[in-house]
């Protein structure tokens, strides 16, 4: 019950009349021998790390979108030192 991650050990010791810690002990010293160190998923739980699964891609895809582009897209700037110059003068038509 509580090992699938169906009930809390609040609940299921209400259930059965145990005392709550003397069940979480159980269940932690249970996951502890048995290689479970985290608590199963819930449903909703799952879900919300499907999506922040997807939004992570997504963001690392424009991570390095952003990474490859151009220094500048301005075309009068060749780099953040030199600007090119008008070749035209002042005034001129």
């Amino acid at each position: 019950m509580v090992l699938e991650g169906e009930w809390t050990v609040a609940s299921v010791a209400r259930e059965f009349d145990i005392n709550a810690s003397t069940l979480g002990s159980w269940v932690n010293r249970h996951r502890i021998v048995h290689g479970q160190d985290e608590p199963p998923v819930s449903g909703p739980e799952r879900a919300r790390i499907r999506e922040l699964e997807r939004e992570n891609a997504e963001l690392r895809e424009k991570l390095i979108f952003l990474k490859k582009r151009p220094p500048s897209s301005h075309p009068g700037i060749d780099d953040a030192r030199h600007v090119r110059a008008d070749r035209r003068g002042e005034g001129a038509p």
